[in-house]
């Protein structure tokens, strides 16, 4: 079976963890980097807020 995207983040934190991962714009005239790291804290917090919510691995859920 291939890596899961998971896997694949904490691949890419592993080897790029303090480099801009992509760009935001809070407000439309500046933009934001967030590193490889940032982002895996995002997913980590968004996948514990889905479990608080009673969602098990496994579901479907839409986003």
């Amino acid at each position: 079976m291939g890596k899961t995207i998971i896997t694949l983040l904490n691949e890419s934190v592993t080897k790029y963890g303090a480099l801009p991962y992509l760009y935001e714009a809070p407000k439309a005239t500046e933009y934001t980097a967030l590193t490889y790291r940032e982002v895996q804290e995002q997913v980590i917090r968004f996948a514990a807020g889905l479990m608080a919510l009673g969602i098990e691995a496994g579901e479907r859920v839409a986003l």
